[in-house]
């Protein structure tokens, strides 16, 4: 049986809630060894590069409603 479009869209919505949810986690896990390592003291670039992976961490919550 052939799956409509309707079906197709909600399998792929979820298939792409459940991709987000593992980059979180993988993302919310390296930015914890970062911040616990101290990295964020090392120089400039680490504080910019886990400031802008805290900020994909938070933009991508699925809680928070987008604008």
């Amino acid at each position: 049986m052939m799956e409509n479009s309707h079906q197709k869209a909600t399998r792929m919505i979820i298939e792409l809630q459940d991709k987000n949810a593992k980059l979180r986690l993988g993302l919310g896990k390296l930015l914890k060894i970062c911040l616990d390592k101290g990295m964020k003291n090392e120089s400039e670039i680490w504080q910019q590069q886990i400031g802008f992976a805290k900020q994909m961490y938070d933009e991508t919550d699925p809680s928070k409603k987008g604008n």
